[in-house]
């Protein structure tokens, strides 16, 4: 790939980045995340192999774990607003995964965290 090309691929990743970011908390398709960037779905999904390492669905649910495990250690909202305003359709698909990528549910996060913060 010529550095001309590979510069437009760098352009491209930032501008669906850049999109999951301000549409976080949406339903959010591949086809939108490829239109962000003006490429087809399939392209997409290739561009993010390439260069973040992660399908577009699988770094949109890394971004919004993230997100939601902030807000269970900064907040006392419940679990359930926070997985919904994290872009979670429930809290039960959200405890679910939520405990895949972390190791544990979304209260025993909480739990742990404030327990380290008083210790």
């Amino acid at each position: 790939m010529s550095q001309s090309a590979s510069g437009i691929w760098e352009i491209r990743i930032k501008e669906m980045l850049q999109w999951i970011e301000q549409n976080l908390f949406k339903n959010i398709t591949v086809n939108e995340i490829a239109s962000a960037a003006n490429i087809c779905p399939r392209e997409c999904q290739r561009v993010f192999q390439r260069y973040v390492h992660y399908s577009p669905m699988e770094y949109l649910r890394l971004k919004r774990i993230l997100m939601a495990a902030e807000l269970l250690s900064t907040t006392d909202s419940p679990v359930i607003d926070i997985a919904l305003e994290c872009g979670f359709s429930s809290s039960s698909y959200f405890s679910k995964q939520f405990k895949l990528l972390t190791g544990s549910t979304p209260t025993e996060y909480r739990k742990a965290v404030h327990d380290q913060t008083n210790n």
